[in-house]
């Protein structure tokens, strides 16, 4: 695989990790409350036998933003009692 062909690939991941977790803080700012609420409003035009993996993806995304200190406050609880338990 030539560099270039390496680099678009790269780019187009990292855009979607970013998409991925501006829709997940978009859920989290409409409401969202648990990790399911989330996948259900993320992943809502993938079909639901998905969305058990699917929240693997979501929770390190909130992990992720979380390290980052990308989280709303009232997430940043939720994400403190109930993330923390779940795993």
């Amino acid at each position: 695989m030539s560099e270039s062909t390496t680099r678009w690939i790269f780019i187009i991941i990292f855009r979607n990790r970013r998409n991925r977790e501006a829709n997940i803080l978009k859920a989290i700012e409409g409401g969202a409350k648990t990790l399911f609420d989330i996948v259900q409003y993320v992943y809502s035009d993938v079909d639901r036998g998905a969305w058990v993996a699917a929240s693997a993806n979501v929770r390190l995304h909130v992990d992720h933003l979380a390290q980052q200190q990308k989280l709303p406050k009232v997430m940043t609880r939720i994400y403190l009692r109930i993330f923390s338990i779940c795993w």
